[in-house]
C-alpha cells in the first residue's frame, strides 16, 4: 500500500519503496519455502527412523 500511494503521489522515494517491497516479498517467500522444505525433510526423517524398529 505504501508503494501504491507513493507512486500515485509521484514521490521521489518510489523507486526505493518498490525495491524494498520487492526485496521483502522475495525474502518472505524464501523464508516460507525454506521452513516448509525443512519441516517436510524432518517429517520424512522421523518416519524413516520409526520404520527401522
Amino acid at each position: 500500500m505504501f508503494t501504491i500511494v507513493g507512486s500515485a503521489a509521484h514521490a521521489d522515494y518510489t523507486p526505493l519503496a518498490l525495491a524494498v517491497t520487492g526485496a521483502g516479498i522475495f525474502l518472505t517467500t524464501w523464508f516460507l519455502l525454506d521452513a516448509g522444505i525443512a519441516l517436510q525433510a524432518d517429517v520424512q526423517r522421523r518416519r524413516a527412523a520409526r520404520r527401522r524398529f
